[in-house]
């Protein structure tokens, strides 16, 4: 399936999301490294962090790309940690997978749910808010690393902030189907078909693809975005 362009930002604030089949941290000194090379992206290149959680194999990252752009800034950040961590695991290759999902924010009201959804990606670890790779907690601490000044203003308050990230939106109690999940229900749906039928596909057809896959019961926009490596604003106006 022919690789769809990268949607730019308007604002230049994304929310990003990095996936490894590994685990991404093999312990808590590799996730400080990491945002090491956060924050020298951040003093080189007007690049600003809005949110972070470190998973084990996944990143989620609420940001403002620099005057290099958005892939220009994530690439730096994942080339500069990966030759760390194969040099400090003596492990070499890929680390990775696939290029980085962007889902671009054009609004505030976007954006402080952007952060809030990042905040909570803890929640689905069974951890709590103040997991240690949180940029939440942070959010409470004086800090250089977080651009928290304009989350905090749009929220109104620290204290409507804390409320609002601590509320939810309702999505922790609906049943979605893990990223796997989707990706059997996906080949199910298409048994028979090739991959070169795929991939030969017109913008039309693919986006009748796109809305058949939408149908299907506990698949989300941002799942089927990581799931097919596509922009989400191209599975939501499919």
């Amino acid at each position: 399936m022919a690789r769809k362009a990268r949607v730019r930002s308007q604002s230049g604030i994304y929310r990003i999301l990095l996936r490894s089949d590994k685990f991404i941290f093999c312990d808590d000194k590799d996730a400080e490294a990491f945002l090491d090379f956060l924050v020298r992206q951040k003093n080189d290149d007007f690049f600003e962090i809005y949110a972070y959680c470190l998973l084990n194999r996944e990143i989620h990252l609420v940001v403002k790309e620099g005057l290099k752009g958005i892939s220009a800034d994530i690439m730096r950040i994942c080339s500069g940690y990966v030759a760390y961590y194969n040099e400090k695991n003596s492990a070499d290759g890929a680390l990775f997978h696939g290029r980085f999902v962007s889902f671009p924010l054009e609004d505030d009201a976007s954006v402080l749910r952007a952060v809030r959804q990042v905040h909570r990606m803890p929640l689905k670890e069974n951890c709590k808010l103040d997991y240690a790779f949180s940029s939440y907690p942070v959010y409470f601490k004086k800090s250089d690393l977080l651009s928290s000044d304009a989350v905090i203003l749009i929220a109104g308050s620290i204290i409507d902030f804390r409320i609002f990230c601590e509320s939810g939106d309702g999505e922790e109690n609906k049943r979605v189907l893990s990223d796997a999940e989707l990706r059997g229900k996906i080949r199910e749906m298409f048994a028979g078909v090739s991959a070169e039928e795929l991939e030969s596909l017109s913008d039309e057809q693919y986006n009748v693809l796109l809305g058949k896959i939408k149908k299907i019961d506990g698949a989300t926009s941002e799942s089927i975005a990581r799931v097919l490596g596509i922009e989400k604003q191209v599975v939501e106006k499919a």
